[in-house]
């Protein structure tokens, strides 16, 4: 009879459902990229305030004088391509050719953000 309970108890044993892998956690919520700033054709952004993310490289005060001119102005798509190459020419300039910078934000906001992928250095 002793067997016999041993046995329902490790049948029933609460770990079964973590082996199986039900835990009852919610499952891990997946990150959303940013995405790059669209603006319809036609349209223009005032932008008050860029922020960077994703530099080492080059500090910020300097990316800061490259966007500087472009602060509290009605920008295009074009334009905003424009900073975007700026900014890539800029890190190519000190040898990171791979070195890619994205707007993200909305166009209903006044700040951005340059997301800035480094890449390796060339040797």
């Amino acid at each position: 009879m002793l067997g016999l309970l041993a046995i329902i108890l490790i049948h029933s044993s609460p770990f079964d459902e973590i082996a199986q892998g039900s835990t009852g956690a919610a499952p891990p919520q997946q990150q959303m990229e940013p995405q790059p700033l669209n603006l319809p054709s036609g349209e223009t952004i005032q932008i008050s305030q860029f922020l960077f993310t994703g530099n080492t490289a080059i500090p910020t005060s300097q990316l800061q004088r490259l966007t500087n001119p472009y602060l509290n102005k009605a920008l295009s798509a074009s334009e905003i391509s424009l900073i975007e190459q700026r900014i890539q020419s800029l890190y190519s300039s000190i040898g990171y050719p791979n070195a890619s910078a994205v707007v993200t934000g909305s166009p209903t906001s006044d700040t951005v953000t340059v997301i800035i992928k480094e890449g390796k250095k060339s040797s």
